[in-house]
């Protein structure tokens, strides 16, 4: 049984990568036409979950998940919700669990045969995330590393993907100017989410900006920390002090301060040290 009806590679750069705002992409009646379908096959795969008919309910969830890949706002749902309930599933239905890992395989297969899109290399991530092996992600990319010049443009395809997998590991070396790249991406989303704020988000709209905003506080503070110990430690001082603007708790501004430290940029570290005194320490220090 396969996730999806038909597999599209679809070749993108870094600049192409951050996912279109949900709030902003066109709907097509094509768009709603999907949308409408997927949303009734999960309503009736979960129907059927709890009424005990698990093999069906997969073959909804399988379908649902071939629908969300044609509409780009479906992104969260593909990725992350599917996923984890067909991995819910399995816990009483081992064979729903068999259903991802043969997905998992059909993908591995494509990215390193060179023909797999950033649709491939996202679902791959997802499944193993769903499934609690992530670990699977960068064993795969070290794959594609020791496979020479031929793997080269697939490994820089899924090194833009899992740009932040790298981030996590402490392997920013392997990002190049990636690493400047998300920066500078960074400095201009965080930006924008101020602008925002400062327009006054719509009641509906404020647990997205919520989330938004903790995201690209994290985020941005591990990139900046990464920054301050390169050649573009200036990028490291703009994006840090993006960063102190939305208020971090105590662990992020800690790292700031180290790695301000470390890199010799005095000014910086006594701000954040100043901000440091007013902030909470943070739960579990």
């Amino acid at each position: 049984m396969a996730l999806l009806v038909a597999t599209v590679t679809v070749p993108v750069v870094a600049a192409d990568l951050p996912a279109a705002n949900p709030e902003r992409e066109p709907l097509t009646p094509e768009h709603v036409g999907a949308e409408s379908r997927m949303i009734k096959l999960i309503d009736e795969a979960r129907r059927l979950a709890n009424a005990g008919e698990y093999a069906a309910a997969v073959q909804n969830y399988v379908q649902a998940f071939a629908y969300s890949r044609s509409v780009a706002r479906l992104s969260l749902m593909r990725l992350s919700i599917l996923p984890a309930e067909i991995a819910a599933l399995g816990d009483r239905y081992p064979p729903a669990l068999a259903v991802m890992r043969e997905e998992i395989r059909i993908r591995a297969g494509l990215i390193l045969t060179f023909v797999a899109g950033t649709d491939e290399i996202l679902e791959f991530i997802a499944l193993n995330y769903a499934l609690d092996q992530p670990q699977r992600v960068l064993e795969l990319y070290d794959q594609l590393k020791s496979m020479g010049e031929k793997a080269r443009p697939t490994r820089l395809l899924m090194r833009a993907v899992i740009r932040m997998e790298l981030l996590n590991a402490g392997r920013t070396a392997e990002l190049g100017s990636d690493l400047v790249a998300m920066g500078r991406t960074t400095v201009a989303e965080i930006a924008e989410l101020q602008a925002m704020e400062a327009e006054g988000v719509a009641p509906d709209h404020a647990a997205y900006w919520t989330a938004r905003r903790e995201y690209l506080t994290d985020y941005g503070g591990r990139i900046a920390v990464a920054l301050l110990s390169t050649e573009d430690s200036a990028l490291g001082v703009l994006l840090a002090r993006r960063v102190a603007d939305l208020q971090p708790d105590a662990a992020i501004l800690d790292s700031l301060i180290e790695s301000a430290e470390k890199a010799k940029q005095a000014d910086l570290a006594n701000l954040l040290k100043k901000q440091r005194k007013s902030t909470p320490q943070s739960s579990g220090q």
